[in-house]
């Protein structure tokens, strides 16, 4: 029997709250798997919905752990490719350096 996890908002709040030595680790990598899962997800939404009305009905991570939508290897890669430089964005920043 296949076992399927939730990421519930009341599953996150009780492992932030919880005393564990190891939730240090644990909390960050749970944040950044949300934040590439719904990264993904939105572009993959934005892929295959395009400018329909299902657009504004599914969430990105919905999307990437619920829908079974099929892409292209093109499309998968272009897709993989714009998460990847917007979570770059996110983490790097654009900082202005005066030299």
């Amino acid at each position: 029997m296949n076992q399927v996890y939730y990421l519930s908002a009341l599953w996150v709040m009780k492992l932030f709250l919880s005393p564990y030595p190891l939730c240090s680790i644990t909390h960050p990598l749970v944040v950044l798997a949300y934040v590439i899962g719904f990264l993904i997800g939105e572009q993959i939404r934005d892929q295959a919905y395009g400018g329909s009305r299902k657009w504004k009905l599914y969430s990105g991570l919905f999307i990437l752990l619920k829908r079974k939508i099929r892409l292209t290897k093109v499309a998968l890669l272009q897709v993989l490719k714009s998460a990847f430089m917007i979570f770059r964005g996110i983490v790097m920043g654009h900082v202005r350096t005066h030299v």
